[in-house]
């Protein structure tokens, strides 16, 4: 009679874990990480508009060197800067933190809204952004973080700019 029940109970294992995969396919992308208010964040950039928040989408790091590294990612003629800001309210992420959690991110997009992110970097953030999911890559480089909001303006607030060449003139201080 132990046996039957071992078997039973392996059985029901086997059928819940089919019930978990099959209610999660729909969210195999929901590896969650959340941004606390009053964390800092840098974004770096040298476009030529003196904006506080950029317009998403748009990468940020918990690491100033990390920000540094893309100051000149874009080529543009504006002032090389370094923008710090404050979270202002939490913000949930989906979190990444090796090749399978891409991948399945990638396999649930495509399935769930056909949208891919195969394409360039703009490209891959505008896909995800469509519905409205941001991500959170913690290793992605040595010294710090990999962060894409898409709406940035509605998690943070400006609380310093550095030039990394001269101000320029009627620039923000």
């Amino acid at each position: 009679m132990g046996g039957n029940w071992l078997a039973l109970g392996a059985v029901a294992l086997v059928a819940a874990a089919g019930l978990v995969r099959r209610g999660s396919r729909v969210r195999r992308y929901s590896r969650r990480f959340t941004i606390w208010k009053g964390y800092e964040l840098y974004h770096g950039t040298r476009v030529e508009e003196d904006f506080e928040i950029p317009n998403g989408p748009a990468w940020f790091s918990d690491s100033r060197s990390v920000a540094e590294e893309f100051v000149d990612w874009h080529e543009a003629d504006g002032p090389r800067r370094i923008l710090t800001y404050k979270v202002t309210t939490e913000i949930p992420l989906v979190l990444i933190e090796d090749g399978t959690d891409m991948e399945r991110l990638s396999e649930w997009l495509e399935e769930e809204h056909g949208l891919s992110l195969d394409g360039g970097s703009q490209e891959m953030a505008e896909n995800l952004c469509q519905v409205e999911i941001g991500w959170h890559i913690p290793y992605n480089y040595s010294s710090g973080s990999d962060t894409l909001l898409c709406d940035p303006d509605r998690w943070l607030e400006l609380v310093g700019v550095e030039y990394l060449d001269r101000r320029p003139r009627g620039w923000r201080k």
